[in-house]
Formats: C-alpha cells, structure tokens, sequence
C-alpha cells in the first residue's frame, strides 16, 4: 500500500463494478470535492462522535454521582423510614396505651358521674324535704305569729280590762272604806236612833205580850 496504482486498484476493487463505470464516466474534481465532502463530513461526524462519547462519558460520570448520591439517599431514606416506622409504631404503642387509659378514665368517670348523680339526687331529694318543712314551718311561724297577735290583742284587751278592773277596785275598795269608815256606823246610829225601829220594837213585844196571855203566858 505504498504505492498510488495499489491504493487506487484496492479501492477501485473495493467497488462494485457499476459503481466502478459510474465514478470512472465522472469528473475528477468533482470526486475530489465530494472525497472532500465526505471526509469533511466524516470528520466532523467524527467530532460529534466523540464529542458525543465525551458527554456521555460526563453525564456517565455524572450519572454514577447521582446514583451514588441517589443510593446514599436511598439509604438515609430507608434508614428514615425504618426510624419513623420505629417511631410510628412506638407512637401507634402509645396511642393504644393511651386509649387503654382513656377509655379506664372513661369508665372511672362515667362511676364518678353516676356516683355524683346519685349524692346529687339524694341531695336534691333532702333540699326538697328541707323546702316543705320549711315551707310548714313558716306557715307554722305565720300561724304562730297570727296566734301571737291575736294573743297580744287578748292581752291588751285584757291589760285594759285589769285596769279598769283594778279602776273599779279601787274605787270599791274606796267605798267599802268609805262604808266601813263611816257610812255602817252611820247607818247603826241612824238604826239604832230610828223612831221607826222603837215603835217595831214595841209594837213586837206588844205582839208577844198579847200573844203569851192568849196562851196562858205558857
């Protein structure tokens, strides 16, 4: 291949043979331009070959970065979910704990209820009680304070009635005084000195003088 003849007989032999014709009835120039051409284009399909090959070998390298990064926070990722699958299932642990206690509370609540109920009606039930018997016992009050009224009326009447009554023995004592003092001995005297009560005198020892001759003085 050190020679032109053999280089242009090898690729001449390269050809099929009406490819051959055809390139041997063209122009030489214009094969040169299109030699041209094609190597032009060769080369710059080449350039974008290996432009291509580097932009892959950088968004390989690129790509093994993301994915190293990627299994590094796939990793994190797992290692978070297994802590927040640990945590959730302390939490859901706790929830039960606390729904277990809640509904304890619950109970113990709903007996705290019933038992205030129950002290409350019982309550309720003895203020009711204490209501009527106060309620008797202001009518007893109201009866007993008309009774004292009535009995403070009776007492004035009375109060009123003694005075007059202790007026009137007065005024008898007065005049028993006044008779004793003066109007018994009085009426003894004027009894006594009465020409009436001489004549009555005589006139019944007459009456008895007679009756006893009548009867033999017996």
């Amino acid at each position: 291949m050190n020679y032109l003849g053999n280089c242009h007989d090898f690729f001449s032999l390269s050809l099929p043979p009406a490819e051959r014709m055809f390139q041997k009835r063209r122009n030489r120039f214009e094969l040169l331009d299109e030699h041209v051409r094609f190597g032009v284009n060769f080369f710059a399909t080449s350039q974008e070959i290996v432009s291509g090959w580097r932009l892959m070998g950088e968004e390989t390298t690129d790509f093994e970065d993301a994915r190293k990064a990627f299994v590094e926070e796939r990793e994190r990722f797992n290692a978070e979910k297994k802590g927040l699958q640990w945590r959730v299932s302390d939490a859901k642990r706790k929830l039960e704990q606390e729904k277990q206690v809640n509904i304890q509370k619950q109970k113990d609540w709903e007996l705290a209820c019933e038992r205030t109920n129950a002290e409350m009606q019982s309550q309720r039930e003895a203020i009711n009680e204490y209501v009527d018997r106060i309620d008797k016992l202001e009518m007893l009050v109201k009866q007993k304070v008309s009774e004292c009224e009535a009995a403070e009326r009776l007492l004035e009447e009375k109060a009123f009635e003694c005075q007059a009554s202790e007026l009137l023995v007065e005024e008898m004592s007065a005049d028993c005084k006044w008779l004793l003092s003066r109007a018994v001995p009085l009426l003894a005297d004027r009894i006594v000195n009465s020409p009436e009560l001489a004549t009555y005198m005589f006139e019944l020892g007459q009456a008895g003088y007679n009756s006893g001759r009548k009867d033999g003085y017996s």
